[in-house]
């Protein structure tokens, strides 16, 4: 009798503790709900969200890294292929005028081009060690590139808005 008694009422703690987990825990539960919501709106799986799928207006697949290059007019990753030396060099050369830094302890990288904006990444070197980079957007003005943002802040939206930026270059602005 002993030995039922000790196996319910190890049940019950049991039971317990998994309704105290499961319904106690608000941020699990809001975690679990939103999951539980994604998958319940997402039931049919459409190409978008498979990888590979999710091809942008050039024929571009982003979730393997490729992006558009109007120079080359073409699809390329940017780590493995740049998209337009000539301009990453004319950017770096804004930043080693404005920081006052050699070319060499610099290093742009271009993420998004157009004919007359860009964003991407720059990094400077520290005890000749690349170090965590900033955001930087650019803007061809009278057929020279200007440095329009460059850091780890915010983006303010009416700065973009002066220079026309791409919407798809600025999404992560803020009024």
């Amino acid at each position: 009798m002993k030995k039922t008694i000790s196996i319910i009422i190890l049940i019950l703690v049991v039971a317990a503790v998994i309704f105290a987990v499961k319904y106690l825990n608000p941020q699990k539960s809001a975690v679990q709900n939103e999951f539980a919501n994604s998958v319940n709106n997402n039931e049919e799986t459409t190409d978008n969200n498979l990888v590979g799928g999710d091809k942008d207006k050039y024929g571009c697949i982003g979730s393997a890294g490729y992006s558009w290059c109007e120079q080359k007019q073409k699809c390329l990753r940017i780590w493995e292929e740049v998209c337009d030396e000539e301009t990453t060099n004319e950017i770096k050369q804004l930043f080693a005028e404005k920081y006052h830094k050699d070319l060499s302890a610099i290093k742009v990288v271009v993420g998004q081009q157009t004919a007359s904006h860009l964003r991407g990444s720059v990094q400077f070197a520290m005890n000749g060690e690349f170090v965590e980079g900033g955001i930087v957007l650019a803007a061809k003005v009278v057929n020279e590139w200007q440095l329009v943002f460059d850091g780890n802040g915010g983006i303010a939206c009416s700065l973009v808005e002066l220079y026309n930026f791409p919407k798809e270059m600025t999404e992560d602005c803020y009024r």
